[in-house]
Formats: structure tokens, sequence, C-alpha cells
């Protein structure tokens, strides 16, 4: 059995970047009119699991720095997102590797007979979801606590404002992780799998 283990990039991988940037910054504006709701993470997550963690990261520093021209060149925002989303592909990026090996019982054993490989079972795949869903909403969390952070350092709040900043983004916070989670949690799966029928059909 013949393993590849050396990464390059191909066109069809980096269009696919592309569209994914576009769809990544189209959805943020979209629901940016609607309080709570957040899909960029999911968006992101089955990308970089569909795809890898080096793809994932380009899409990430590519989303950071593109969305200022739609939502506006604010320091402390580009560099929070600079920090946060590159991190967030390469945690879900690797996980996603796991995900994929489980997905099946091994690799075909013997590619001169093209025995076909036999699908992991169904709680294996849901438990690996559940542990995904978690890992998100605990990177999500770190969105915000960074944020309080960076935000206060960049715009030199003193030390009240620092503390009213960081209590007024605890109930934002909560709604971003719960959403996070959520759709994760609901929606990842059929979306990987429709990701990645259309990768096979791309020959990606």
């Amino acid at each position: 059995m013949k393993k590849d283990t050396n990464f390059s990039f191909t066109t069809k991988g980096l269009a696919s970047t592309a569209v994914e940037v576009a769809l990544l910054i189209g959805v943020q504006f979209v629901f940016s009119f609607v309080p709570g709701i957040e899909l960029v993470s999911l968006l992101l997550c089955v990308f970089c699991v569909a795809f890898g963690p080096v793809y994932g990261v380009i899409a990430a520093i590519a989303f950071a720095l593109l969305r200022a021209f739609v939502f506006g060149f604010n320091p402390n925002v580009m560099i929070l997102y600079i920090v946060y989303y590159p991190a967030f592909a390469l945690a879900t990026g690797f996980y996603g590797r796991l995900l994929k090996r489980a997905r099946y019982k091994g690799d075909v054993a013997d590619e001169s007979t093209e025995s076909p490989r036999k699908p992991a079972k169904k709680g294996t795949i849901a438990l690996l979801i559940a542990v995904l869903t978690v890992l998100v909403a605990l990177i999500t969390c770190t969105f915000t606590l960074l944020d309080d952070v960076i935000t206060p350092f960049v715009m030199g709040f003193g030390r009240n404002s620092t503390a009213i900043y960081f209590y007024r983004s605890l109930p934002v916070m909560a709604t971003q992780v719960a959403c996070a989670a959520t759709s994760v949690a609901v929606l990842f799966y059929p979306a990987w799998i429709a990701v990645e029928k259309i990768k096979c059909s791309m020959r990606v």
C-alpha cells in the first residue's frame, strides 16, 4: 500500500480556498445584521477538516486580511483575527485528520485487489464529532478572551475601562459559543460529507 505523505499545492485546492474565503466574508457580512448568529466557525471548521490544516491556515489568513475591505481596517480587530483564525484552522485541521482516519477502518489493504474500505461505526463518528463540538466551543471562548486583551491594549484602555470591557463581553461570548457549538453539532457532518463529495468530483 502506498501512501503519499508529501503535501503539495494544487490549482484546484487554491481555487477552493479562494471560494471558501469569499464564502466566509459573505456569510459574516449577511449575519452581521443578525445578533447572536455566528456561522464562520462552522464553515471554516468544515473546510479545514476536508482540505487540511495548510489550506485552512491560508484561508484563515486571507479571510482575516480581506474582510477589512468590507468591515473596515480596525487594528485591534485585524490583530485578533490574524492571531485567532489561523490557530482555529490548525486545531480543527489536525483534528480533521483523526476524523478522516476514523471514517474508515483503515485504508485499502491491497491496491492490487482493490478491496473496499470498511466504514467506521456511527457511534465512533458521533463521539468524535461531539469532541469536535467541545473543541470548537472552547476555541470560540478564546476569541472573546483574546479580544479582551488585544482591544484594551491597542486602544489604550485604563484598568477600569478594561474591566468594564471584559464583563460586557461575557454575554457576547456566551452567545457566540452557544451558536458555534450548536451549528457544529447539528450541521458539521452533513456539510463535511457534502464538501468531501465535491472534492471527489473535482479530484482535488
